[in-house]
């Protein structure tokens, strides 16, 4: 069973997402730049279910249910990454010592990352995976 076979060129594409999801969970994990000088727990698990998801969405392009639950995940990851780090950059942006810990360069690589997850993660939902066989 050959997983690549007749694939679009958007389910190739979909295999980027979970590997943007995971990055971003080990960058947050290992720098730890939201509030509170931490990256929770919560968002690494949605982001690797995020993940699990989308591969199975891949090995399983019958089951097109699968393509829509992963930007569910990706989508909680970024609100809770957004949710924890807007206090990091206001006082970033308006210059006040920053007393609530955090980077706001690390935020908005998390900020840019999760959206750039997330929206992938939309439309690939919206296309098949199979590739078209002409007659």
């Amino acid at each position: 069973m050959n997983i690549f076979k007749n694939k679009s060129i958007v389910a190739y594409i979909s295999l980027v997402i979970p590997v943007l999801a995971v990055v971003l969970a080990i960058i947050g994990g290992a720098t730890k730049g939201l509030l509170g000088d931490t990256f929770s727990w919560v968002i690494v698990l949605f982001l690797v279910l995020g993940a699990v998801v989308s591969i199975a969405a891949f090995l399983f392009p019958k089951v097109e249910i699968i393509q829509a639950i992963a930007p569910i995940f990706y989508g909680l990851a970024l609100g809770l990454i957004m949710l924890d780090g807007v206090e990091v950059i206001s006082y970033g942006l308006i210059g006040i010592d920053n007393d609530v810990g955090g980077q706001m360069s690390l935020t908005f690589l998390y900020l840019i990352l999760g959206a750039v997850t997330f929206i992938l993660s939309i439309v690939s939902a919206f296309f098949d995976y199979s590739k078209k066989v002409s007659a």
